[in-house]
């Protein structure tokens, strides 16, 4: 996989959960259980989520609440930022093939969320 592409991969895929988390209810969720039943309720106390049978999965819901998914998308896109940053600053000289090798794995990694395919960890080259 190239830079290039997980670079489009990974702002693709930013794009999609930060609209998904904005077209739900916003705000912070929490799980409570109340009478043997597991929920998730938004800011407003209205319920997101309702089992008697799945605590586990709404526990998992309620800890991907908008809001924090809003701000995970938000701090991978600075990482991003700064990432491309690093490599646009390097020179192409040999003396941070170190640095740039690193931070092309470290975007490599961040695009790997986004994707079932069989090439993470493959070298990137632009």
């Amino acid at each position: 996989m190239t830079t290039s592409d997980a670079l489009s991969r990974l702002a693709a895929g930013l794009t999609e959960e930060d609209a998904a988390a904005s077209a739900v209810r916003h705000g912070e969720w929490r799980h409570v259980i109340r009478n043997g039943t597991s929920e998730v309720l938004d800011s407003d106390n209205d319920m997101v989520s309702y089992t008697q049978y799945d605590m586990v999965t709404n526990e998992h819901i309620a800890r991907q609440d908008p809001a924090t998914t809003l701000r995970r998308v938000q701090a991978i896109r600075r990482a991003t930022a700064e990432a491309q940053g690093i490599l646009e600053a390097v020179s192409d000289d040999g003396r941070f093939v170190l640095v740039v090798n690193s931070v092309e794995a470290i975007l490599r990694e961040l695009a790997s969320i986004y994707t079932d395919d069989e090439t993470e960890g493959t070298p990137c080259s632009d």
